[in-house]
């Protein structure tokens, strides 16, 4: 039997549509079932697994080998680093008080709108978030948000 190019060139067309489309339903599939078994405990194994000093490290190393820095430009690097986070973490600390008041006016004017049964509805589920949020914190060593919003 003697295929003519066009009608070669058409198979291989159909074949590589075919496997693209089941490759992209696989994947779909693939990732729904993984998302339907591990439900949220795919994020919360990365934020545990995420650890500033695991990155530090991992980034000086990196810098080192690749820029190929001496031993004191590493210190160097490391102070720079050292210092940025001291920065950052003022800054945050003086920006949070004036956050906390930011949602506790939106909070206020949420509240006005609703009625009494919607309130108390509110109030609980403020409430679960709050404990939702303590549960997700617990055993964080630098825990500076307070509970009360």
């Amino acid at each position: 039997m003697n295929f003519s190019r066009t009608s070669i060139g058409l198979y291989l067309a159909l074949v590589f549509a075919s496997g693209t489309t089941l490759g992209w339903f696989g994947n779909r599939y693939y990732a729904a079932r993984e998302a339907a078994i591990s439900g949220d405990q795919t994020k919360a194994k990365y934020r545990r697994s995420f650890d500033p000093n695991d990155f530090r490290k991992q980034y000086l190393a990196g810098m080192k080998k690749q820029l190929l820095l001496s031993e004191d430009q590493v210190q160097k690097l490391s102070n720079v680093l050292d210092e940025t986070r001291s920065l950052m973490n003022e800054l945050q600390k003086r920006q949070l008080p004036e956050q906390f008041e930011i949602q506790n006016a939106q909070q206020a004017k949420i509240r006005a709108i609703f009625d009494d049964v919607q309130l108390q509805k509110y109030d609980q589920m403020l409430e679960r978030m709050r404990q939702g949020n303590r549960n997700k914190n617990k055993g964080s060593a630098d825990n500076t948000k307070p509970d009360k919003h």
